[in-house]
């Protein structure tokens, strides 16, 4: 019961940050854009690469 009550939440959360597939996809966009940021400051301090 708790399970389908926190499922809950999570999709009235979801719906009321993105109320429609143009914002989701947006979200998605961005998500990946600060994803891939992150990857170009911290693989070259890891591999040693300029």
């Amino acid at each position: 019961m708790k399970l389908v009550v926190l499922r809950s939440k999570a999709g009235d959360l979801t719906q009321a940050i993105f109320p429609g597939a143009k914002e989701k996809f947006a979200g998605v966009i961005a998500v990946g854009g600060l994803v891939s940021a992150v990857a170009a400051v911290v693989v070259p301090q890891i591999t040693g690469r300029s």
